[in-house]
């Protein structure tokens, strides 16, 4: 399905999904492997196979994972990295280690008003909320 944004300009409706399969990969090689940079997961998440065995035609780059990363409550930076970069020069870039969902989820449920629409939120998250909802009313 796509939607007519203006001037003829056209999004495919569905995009979120691509941003919930990065941070559910990536969340996943870092509760496997430990504390690693946006480069490593960038390196690590974006060769994943499907179910299928083939591999996947999604492909993030490493600023889409900086900022999914700096901004997604799942995720906590936790110091920086310099790497080699181009051209003999190095940069700083950070290192991330999750959080796990059931904090994430329980520290959503505190709060007095929401700030962010549940929709919005990613799968594991929605569904660790549902959860200690579930838990809540027993």
């Amino acid at each position: 399905m796509q939607k007519k944004i203006g001037y003829g300009m056209v999004r495919k409706s569905g995009n979120l999904r691509g941003n919930s399969i990065m941070i559910e990969k990536a969340y996943e090689y870092i509760k496997t492997h430990g504390a690693k940079n946006t480069k490593e997961i960038r390196e690590n998440v974006n060769n994943y196979t499907k179910s299928n065995g083939n591999l996947s035609k999604h492909s993030w780059s490493i600023h889409q994972y900086a900022q999914t990363l700096r901004t997604n409550p799942l995720f906590k930076c936790v110091g920086e990295v310099r790497v080699a970069g181009t051209y003999g020069k190095t940069s700083l870039i950070k290192k991330y280690d999750i959080i796990p969902v059931e904090e994430v989820a329980e520290k959503i449920l505190a709060k007095q008003h929401n700030l962010v629409r549940r929709d919005n939120l990613t799968p594991m998250i929605r569904n660790a909320i549902a959860k200690k909802e579930k838990e809540m009313l027993l």
